[in-house]
Formats: C-alpha cells, structure tokens, sequence
C-alpha cells in the first residue's frame, strides 16, 4: 500500500510538471525585414547606416532580419508584398522617399491591413495608413553645423554641395549646409549641383570637379554611391576637402581620410532600430510620423581628427554650443533654400 502511495505521488507530480511546462508558451521570435535604396548595401552612405540598426537590433534585441536590395525602382513594389506575403514578418521597412509609392500600394491592399511598415525618409501624407509608421530626419540642423565647419576650413570661401537628387529631403542638407556657412561668413557661397540619382558615380565625380574647377574648396557630398565619384574628385584635388554624410566616412572611406573633414552622420541605424525596439516592446505605433534631430540623436557630426588638425580641438566645444543654441531655439536654421 506504500508503494502504491509512492507511485501515486510521483505520477501526480510528474503529470503536474507536465501540464505547467505545457502551458508556458515559448517567447514569441520577431521577425523584422529590410528593403534596401536601389543603391544597395555597400554604398558607405544611407543604406548601410540602415543595415547597421538592423544588425545592432539582431544583436541585442535577438530578432531574425532579412534584408532584399533592389535593382530598379519597378522591383520594390514587388519586394515589398514577397515579404508582406508570406505573413511572418512583424516589421517591414522601407528604405528611402523612392518606395513610398510602392509601399502605400502595398500596405493599402486589405490582405495586408495588419501588417506593419516603416518608410524611412518620406511620410505618406496623401491619406492616413495605419499600418505605416513614417520615419523622417531634421537634415538641415546637422547640416548647419558642418556648414559652419566648412565655411571655418574654406580658403576661397566658395564651398560646394551635391546632392543626389533635386527634392526636399536633399534641399534640406543644401540649406542647412548654406545656413551655417553662412553664419560664419556671411560673404561664403555654396554651389549646389544635383547628380540626379544614387548610383552615377561618373556624374558625381563631374560636378565635384567643375566646382573645384570654379574654387570651391570643401564640398559635402550628399549623393549615396554617386557621391563616391564626388569623394574621388576632391581626392586628386590639392587643398580641397570632402564633408561625409549619414555615416562616418572618415572610417568607412579610409583611403580618403585625411580629405574628409568630418561626416554629417544622420543616424539612419538609430531611427531603425528605435523602431524595431518598439515592435519587440509592442509600441509600435502606425499612422504617425516620427522626426529624429539633434534632440533626438538623429543627426550630429562625426568629432574627425582632420577637422581638429585644422581648427583645433576647440571646435569640438563650439559646434556643441551651436547644437545647443539650434536645439532651444536660439539659431532658427531653415530647412528648405527658399
């Protein structure tokens, strides 16, 4: 009877283990995919600041990431509903204004109502999608503060930009860049060309150097994988000087480094994986644009020892007096050159 007793008790004990370990359901896996610019990934620039919040949120959020990169504008919509399709993904992100179109195709069909989008670089304003969460940038505030780098380095106070395409978002690094060249010198012109794409490497290279040709001695590309052609150009330049953008190219482009002052770090990875978190958190929230400035450490500029080598390390505290002054409001910088 004992032993009958004995059995009893370790076959409920057992069975109860059973029930309990059955009822714990285990840990949801997030999953989060990313869709390239046509520029790919590779391009020292946007996209690969993209793809770095991507890792960062593999890493420490421990969420699986798929990553597709585009050729030609016509392969994102499709893209885009390969993933959406396959019902799996938590987060699907957009990367550049180019696949708004696509994207509000997309996340507009019914099939797909629940499924949540990000859009870097654009907001969907034509109609509320809330499924979509728009993710922008304060360019031009960053975009000052290496302005008033550049204008500081320039000899001829004529500088230069390119820029990759002639639409808002790239007017605002034009304007911003003029603004604070400006407020140190306001005798310093800017030349403003636009390649006209992301991947014209050749083109790019030929508006740095009919700038140089005109005496702009520091120009700040903002082009993607065109503006590597731009880099190139002020490289086989004497005394002429490159100003990065979104990523440090001083690190990402070495064999450039001591012709880029410094990088207008636009913090692509930040934003990116600010809404990854979200997603793992269950904050997510769609139909909302969310803007990352200098208050929200979405822009800032790389601290590069050329930059220093020239003006000295004083000019780290100066351009922290101006991020302070931008961010109270006490310097109003434009974010459009109208």
């Amino acid at each position: 009877m004992q032993k009958f007793r004995v059995v009893l008790l370790i076959g409920a004990l057992l069975f109860s283990i059973f029930i309990f370990s059955g009822c714990t359901e285990p840990e949801k896996q997030i999953n989060i995919a990313l869709i390239t610019g046509t520029g790919g990934l590779g391009d020292k620039s946007f996209n690969d600041g993209a793809y770095a919040g991507l890792v960062r949120a593999r890493d420490e959020l421990e969420v699986n990431i798929s990553v597709t990169e585009p050729k030609e504008i016509a392969d994102y919509e499709p893209s885009i509903e390969a993933y959406a399709s396959e019902g799996i993904y938590d987060l699907i992100i957009s990367i550049g204004f180019d696949q708004m179109d696509a994207l509000a195709k997309v996340a507009n069909k019914s099939e797909y109502e629940d499924q949540n989008f990000a859009l870097v670089d654009e907001a969907i304003l034509n109609q509320k999608y809330d499924n979509i969460a728009n993710i922008n940038f304060y360019e031009h505030e960053g975009s000052f503060l290496v302005g008033y780098v550049a204008a500081n380095v320039s000899a001829t106070k004529k500088l230069g930009f390119v820029g990759g395409m002639d639409i808002p978002l790239i007017r605002r690094f034009a304007a911003g860049y003029q603004a604070g060249a400006k407020y140190f010198d306001d005798s310093a012109t800017v030349s403003i060309k636009y390649v006209g794409g992301w991947g014209d490497t050749a083109t790019g290279k030929t508006l740095a150097e009919e700038q140089i040709g005109d005496d702009a001695d520091v120009i700040f590309i903002a082009a993607g994988k065109s503006g590597l052609g731009s880099m190139t150009a002020v490289n086989e330049s004497t005394g002429v000087y490159a100003i990065g953008v979104d990523v440090d190219q001083d690190e990402t482009l070495p064999e450039y480094k001591d012709k880029i002052l410094c990088s207008m770090l636009k913090r692509v990875d930040n934003a990116v994986f600010d809404q990854i978190n979200r997603t793992v958190e269950e904050t997510f929230e769609g139909g909302k644009s969310y803007y990352y400035g200098l208050a929200e450490d979405g822009v800032e500029v790389s601290d590069d020892p050329t930059m220093k080598a020239i003006l000295g390390t004083g000019i780290t505290a100066i351009l922290e007096d101006l991020k302070t002054a931008i961010i109270n409001g006490t310097i109003d910088v434009p974010d459009d050159l109208t």
